[in-house]
């Protein structure tokens, strides 16, 4: 989803279009993975550190290309808002 960083408030704006992608499945979303078009990125967030009450936060994320969503969709096409 495009979108552009302002300095209000809300601090973003999403843009059109957007991309609506259809006809997936668990097995093409493994093929990608396996063929390195998907990447995995896991992370942690930390806080409390200077409090001496840390806490923590995983956060597992997938990462792909646009150029690359054709291997995880039959169907992709550009969405105005």
């Amino acid at each position: 989803m495009p979108y552009t960083h302002r300095n209000t408030p809300s601090g973003y704006r999403y843009d059109s279009p957007v991309l609506l992608g259809e006809g997936t499945n668990f097995p093409k979303f493994l093929a990608a993975l396996c063929s390195q078009h998907v990447a995995y990125d896991p992370g942690c967030k930390m806080g409390g550190l200077f409090t001496g009450k840390i806490t923590q936060k995983a956060r597992s994320q997938f990462r792909i290309s646009l150029r690359r969503l054709n291997v995880l969709y039959n169907r992709i096409e550009p969405v105005d808002l």
